[in-house]
């Protein structure tokens, strides 16, 4: 997992993101698709 691999928690990629955590567990989970732009800001955030 991308966000694990970079050494974040959840909720540090939600804060860095202006999400929940419950959001990025959501994503990761596979029960939320993010829009484009959130796509983006995490893509970002991962550096991926």
């Amino acid at each position: 997992m991308a966000r694990a691999r970079v050494g974040l928690t959840q909720a540090e990629l939600a804060e860095a993101a202006g999400v929940t955590r419950k959001t990025i567990s959501s994503i990761e989970n596979g029960h939320y698709v993010p829009s484009t732009h959130l796509a983006l800001l995490l893509a970002r955030e991962l550096d991926t």
